[in-house]
């Protein structure tokens, strides 16, 4: 662990010397915290953008409706504007982890790099973690005074960060991608998922993104293998899901966080998805609720460690 500490001397430093930690710009953000037991990242949430969060230090568990999977130095955790989360220490330890969000014209790279309409899991080898490191330091500490020559270096920075994960996830095959999907059906992947608790037609994504209804529909059907509604709905009940398993919130408010705003036809949809109706997910067991979820959305059979903890890679 020492040699990354010494890799990543200024994020590191800068988290007890009082130095910047963090970068933003319009189309960047860049944030490395402290996670420990008063971190809000404890708690489930979702965001309007694509990140990633890398742990710099220390281990965690990260928690997705997809299951639990412990995160170390060297892990990324690839966030979508639809994906619901939350990362908490392990006992006794804290993390650094470093957060990187895309915002604006970079979304639309981020999504073409990975070409997936998913979250994913992956560790970097040595090399690529090291080379990451490095790359975070310099976005942070760099002192360019000129703005947009400051812009310019961190944008080379990030998309050179976007590559060597990019890489990284090519050869992980962890998970599927997408195929012939243009620009403006990833515009229109991006908006459904910034939209999904709303309520929101086709018609309202076919005219931001300049399509026909029919010609839009049959597009996204090729790029997510499901009809625009089903798709929503997806997002939907798989956010409900996650969030009714944490128990942060009662039903009556994860109904409307994630699109309904009546509870019979969110409770029948729910029960029809699953097999289960809401209520009963916290009388449940964890265990229990991740293998009915896995089960239903016709994912492999998870995989426990030594310690029971579900490994989802």
């Amino acid at each position: 662990m020492q040699d990354k500490v010494y890799r990543c001397s200024f994020i590191i430093n800068s988290m007890v010397g009082g130095s910047p930690t963090s970068y933003s710009d319009d189309n960047i953000l860049v944030h490395v915290k402290n996670v420990d037991g008063l971190s809000g990242s404890q708690l489930a949430h979702t965001h309007t953008f694509f990140e990633f969060d890398i742990v710099i230090a220390g281990e965690g568990i990260n928690r997705s409706a997809k299951g639990e999977t412990v995160i170390r130095p060297g892990d990324v955790i690839f966030g979508t504007p639809a994906s619901i989360h939350s990362i908490t220490t392990c006992e006794d330890t804290g993390m650094v982890v470093a957060n990187i969000a895309f915002k604006g014209k970079f979304e639309q790279s981020v999504i073409q790099a990975f070409n997936t309409l998913e979250g994913f899991i992956l560790r970097l080898s040595e090399k690529e973690f090291e080379f990451v490191c490095s790359e975070i330091d310099g976005m942070i500490g760099c002192d360019i005074l000129d703005t947009s020559k400051k812009k310019m270096f961190v944008k080379g920075s990030a998309e050179k960060i976007i590559a060597v994960i990019s890489d990284a996830y090519e050869r992980s095959n962890i998970g599927e991608k997408t195929a012939g999907t243009d620009s403006k059906v990833y515009s229109a992947i991006i908006y459904i998922m910034k939209n999904y608790n709303k309520p929101i037609k086709i018609a309202d994504v076919a005219r931001h993104v300049g399509y026909s209804e029919d010609h839009l529909g049959v597009l996204l059907k090729k790029s997510t293998r499901m009809t625009f509604t089903s798709y929503l709905l997806t997002l939907r009940l798989e956010n409900a899901f996650f969030l009714l398993m944490e128990n942060e919130l009662n039903i009556g408010e994860i109904c409307n966080e994630v699109g309904y705003s009546s509870y019979p036809n969110f409770y029948n949809a729910f029960k029809k998805r699953f097999g289960i109706a809401p209520g009963e997910i916290a009388r449940r067991s964890r265990r229990e609720n991740l293998e009915c979820f896995a089960k239903n959305n016709g994912q492999k059979p998870l995989i426990y460690d030594e310690n029971n903890t579900i490994i989802w890679r």
